[in-house]
């Protein structure tokens, strides 16, 4: 048999490759004994390309520095509580996990990614570890050091976006880390350095979409815009920056972020909670409805109730650096917390530092009876930071000062907004800075 050309193989591997995606993951692994180059070649690069091991997110995660142990979160087992599970090291030399709040990526349903954080305070790190079967294995570390970036999976890559490095420096350098291959990689970095944004992947998986974060020209100037940042993962490879104009409120970080709907090339987002720049949480909820094409036509709008009259509201403020999620139903839902949603159907569960918020995505995009989101402070992660020794006495100072803004709240209801002002000036309110910046430097 005569061989074949390297351009006939070529355009057969290719021809094969674009077939892949319509195939089982069992039968694409069946085709390796076609040659050498499909199987070194082709098959990995299909194996990044689709998703063969989506994860249908059935918990949350929390680790914290120092400990063997992580906590877990699900709508199973202890319902809608966190769970302390064991771990070891693939390394025996390790004593505990050695950073604050990285960023947690679920892989798959058995594996969890780890990524960054912070230690003493300010102190960036850069390491990475991945949690399976209870077993912790350091994997390869981000080129750069940072902690408080936005974070998300995109088939079989890991996309880490800005951030702060060591001594609080606002970071606009970008990474992707190959799970199959183990590496990172810089790629296209953002025209203004930004952290604290909350980072999620279109739902056909070629757009990066970067909602609300802190940027510096923004913060300095209060501007009343909202700024979303847009990543082309195949062919510019470059970010843009859509810029929503005439808002009500200046852009926020932290926020709780859950995709909606599709209407042809508009996108529409829900957002919930967060913390602005003056460092004040929030209860807001708002939906941006995002054009793909023709970006200056996106909008921002605040959700209201009554036709219009009521600004819809969650019952408590909070913050969601995270942005974690898992998947619960209905029914149990509403067993557990007496809630009015649909019968049947599968709800998002986000974790918040103060509670969990419930969301049904379908009933936003319905006109229905049924109940369409919930929050409870039942599940606050905040919790948990009682557990850790290093951390308990900024948890009970935090509990401490939460009690009294709320005071502070109650009577500003009855002496007027002056009396939050006299509070606020006084450093009664949780404008004190220097409480703040411990706190957020916990939170980061």
């Amino acid at each position: 048999m005569e061989p074949m050309s390297a351009l006939s193989r070529f355009k057969d591997s290719m021809s094969i490759f674009h077939l892949l995606p319509y195939l089982p993951p069992s039968q694409i692994l069946s085709l390796q004994h076609l040659s050498s180059d499909f199987y070194t070649i082709i098959i990995p690069r299909a194996l990044q390309s689709i998703p063969l091991a989506e994860s249908i997110h059935s918990q949350a995660y929390m680790v914290f520095m120092g400990q063997r142990s992580y906590y877990r979160i699900s709508a199973q087992g202890t319902q809608f509580k966190w769970e302390e599970v064991n771990y070891t090291f693939d390394k025996p030399q390790a004593r505990g996990y050695p950073a604050m709040w990285p960023k947690i990526i679920q892989a798959s349903r058995t594996c969890v990614y780890f990524l960054g954080g912070n230690k003493n305070d300010s102190l960036a790190t850069n390491i990475c570890f991945r949690l399976e079967d209870n077993i912790m294995r350091e994997v390869a570390p981000l080129q750069e050091a940072r902690y408080a970036f936005g974070a998300c999976k995109v088939n079989q890559r890991i996309y880490c976006v800005g951030g702060l490095t060591q001594h609080d420096n606002s970071l606009s350098s970008c990474e992707v880390y190959d799970i199959i291959e183990d590496k990172w990689r810089y790629i296209a970095s953002l025209e203004v350095s930004r952290f604290s944004l909350s980072l999620t992947p279109c739902p056909e998986k070629r757009y990066l979409l970067g909602f609300g974060g802190c940027e510096q020209e923004i913060m300095s100037n209060n501007s009343k815009v909202e700024v979303i940042l847009r990543y082309d993962t195949l062919h510019k490879q470059s970010w843009e920056r859509i810029v929503i104009k005439h808002v009500q409120r200046p852009m926020a970080c932290q926020y709780g972020l859950q995709y909606l709907s599709t209407d042809k090339s508009t996108h529409k987002y829900l957002i919930f909670g967060g913390i602005t720049h003056h460092e004040d949480l929030l209860s807001r909820v708002m939906t941006i409805s995002l054009d793909m094409i023709n970006t200056d036509k996106s909008t921002l709008n605040t959700v209201t109730l009554d036709g219009g009259m009521t600004e819809f509201k969650m019952p408590f403020e909070d913050r969601l650096y995270f942005n974690q999620s898992f998947k619960a139903h209905s029914d149990l839902v509403n067993s557990t917390f007496a809630t009015n949603f649909k019968p049947g159907c599968t709800l998002d569960v986000y974790t918040g530092r103060l509670g969990l918020h419930i969301i049904d995505r379908k009933a936003w995009n319905t006109q229905s009876e049924y109940q369409s989101m919930y929050s409870t402070k039942v599940g606050a992660y905040r919790n948990l930071l009682m557990q850790v020794p290093a951390l308990q006495d900024e948890a009970q100072e935090e509990e401490s000062q939460d009690s009294i803004n709320e005071m502070i709240r109650q009577l500003s209801l009855i002496f007027g907004p002056d009396f939050r002002n006299f509070a606020q000036l006084h450093n009664l309110s949780n404008d004190n800075s220097n409480q703040q910046e411990r706190r957020d430097q916990q939170d980061q």
